[in-house]
């Protein structure tokens, strides 16, 4: 990359970088055909394993759980891990760009669990957004098919597990701030 690119600009070529990259995710989950969706998962995270590994050791930081932190960490791996297995499933089971909208309501439902999970209260405009997101999700899978097919609900299952668990990220009783 370009010592003189901007950080704007070198941050919109992270998100399209990000986007190819869950991309080619989907469309080698949907290639892969009928394996397990369990087994699917596991050489996904296998390979996010070896990335963040690679990543801690380069580092030098290591891996330390702060107090209090256990109980949040079990939360947010569990939900995760739900709208991973969710998500691989509805891809599997679905059209991939249905399946792929469906999962991209993780932010929509991290303004609603961040309500329950870290006490905030969202604005007039965070609600009309979630409102106006999850209408969109009825009509983009068209209703006439059936929103409420079980590949649909399966999608949202993993855009809302997935939205959960990134709100478990900031969870007020895991902020460490670095100095």
């Amino acid at each position: 990359m370009e010592k003189n690119m901007s950080s704007r600009s070198r941050g919109i070529l992270h998100i399209l970088l990000a986007a190819f990259g869950f991309a080619m995710m989907s469309f080698f989950v949907k290639l892969s055909g009928d394996l397990p969706v369990m087994e699917k998962a596991f050489f996904r995270n296998l390979v996010a394993c070896f990335v963040s590994l690679f990543m801690v050791i380069r580092s030098g930081e290591g891996i330390r759980i702060h107090e209090g932190c256990l109980l949040a960490l079990l939360a947010r791996s569990t939900v995760g891990s739900i709208g991973i297995f969710a998500n691989f499933w509805a891809i599997s089971n679905m059209a991939i760009a249905d399946a792929n909208m469906l999962n991209k309501l993780s932010p929509f439902a991290a303004i609603v669990m961040s309500i329950f999970i870290l006490k905030e209260r969202p604005g007039l405009f965070d609600i009309v957004t979630v409102i106006m997101a999850f209408i969109g999700a009825a009509f983009i899978i068209k209703p006439s098919a059936g929103i409420a097919s079980l590949p649909a609900l399966v999608g949202v299952l993993g855009g809302v597990a997935a939205g959960t668990a990134y709100t478990f990220v900031y969870s007020p009783v895991c902020a460490v701030s670095r100095s």
